[in-house]
């Protein structure tokens, strides 16, 4: 049996990575590493894409996936500096065309595109009491400007329960240390995040339009639909696209002028997100194994 190695930083949040492992582990020895020490002895090296400096051998089939762009500041000097630097791989993979056009690799690698997916136990989780608002799971560095999303929130409900799970930036916690209702647990196991949806009346999905965030898939929108939560957020192209092909509820924070009602807004529509966003069947209908050495 042929091996891979999943070699990462460590420095992203990758559930796609646990969904690599449950994919492949009936067909070859799945390994994960964050050292460049020791590659040798696999025969297929996965990249999730930083800067990794290794030499493969001849013997060895590489992939490079860009789970994402590179983040501001100075996003596409970052992701030139990437296209520059990299050894050439044997396989590329991103999550859209837009997402490859944009890296702009001249050469006749091959590449997929593979979308993100959700874990099983998202669909599964039990119902449980409501105890906030809102939640928002993810990112909050200053470019995500989440602040602004807030803020408009408690005007329209000055008294909001919400819990944001996730790092928060200082600036965040001293903007609300004011507002009981605004709870910041930090970052959380990514299997305890399911239970934690399931408190909340509704999941807030805020994206700024700015690049790459608002060209690439928000996990958040489809863990948020998969556990039957309906959505208050803003619309960026990425959300835009996909609002037209599911039919979920979602609330348009740039038109609201009042709280939703949760009971209506989960009886105006089947608010579930269908199961071919599973990992294993998002995997499974890009077609990898049939680049791979076998």
């Amino acid at each position: 049996m042929k091996s891979i190695c999943f070699v990462h930083t460590g420095k992203a949040q990758l559930p796609d990575l646990s969904a690599y492992k449950d994919y492949f582990s009936s067909s070859y020895k799945v390994v994960v590493s964050r050292d460049l020490k020791g590659l040798e002895q696999y025969d297929i090296l996965w990249f999730f894409m930083g800067l990794h400096r290794y030499t493969p051998l001849e013997s060895q089939f590489v992939v490079h996936e860009y789970s994402s762009l590179s983040l501001p500041p100075f996003a596409r000097l970052k992701d030139r500096i990437k296209v520059l630097c990299e050894e050439k791989p044997d396989l590329r993979v991103f999550q859209n065309e837009q997402q490859f056009d944009l890296m702009n690799f001249r050469d006749n690698i091959p590449a997929v595109f593979r979308d993100m997916g959700v874990a099983e136990q998202f669909f599964d989780v039990a119902d449980a009491e409501k105890i906030y608002d809102l939640v928002y799971v993810g990112a909050m560095d200053k470019t995500r400007c989440l602040e602004q999303a807030i803020d408009k929130l408690l005007k329209i409900k000055p008294d909001l329960s919400m819990v944001l799970a996730g790092r928060p930036e200082p600036y965040l916690v001293e903007r609300y240390k004011n507002y009981p209702g605004i709870r910041f647990i930090g970052a959380i196991d990514y299997a305890a995040v399911p239970a934690l949806l399931k408190q909340a009346r509704f999941g807030l999905n805020y994206v700024p339009a700015v690049y790459p965030y608002h060209i690439q898939s928000s996990t958040k929108l489809l863990e948020y639909l998969a556990a039957g939560l309906p959505v208050i957020g803003n619309i960026n192209p990425w959300t835009k696209i996909f609002l037209q092909k599911q039919n979920v509820v979602y609330f348009d924070l740039s038109q609201m002028s009042e709280w939703p009602v949760q009971d209506f807004a989960l009886n105006s529509s089947p608010n579930k997100l269908s199961k071919q966003f599973l990992w294993q069947n998002i995997i499974r209908n890009v077609g990898i194994e049939r680049y791979l050495p076998v």
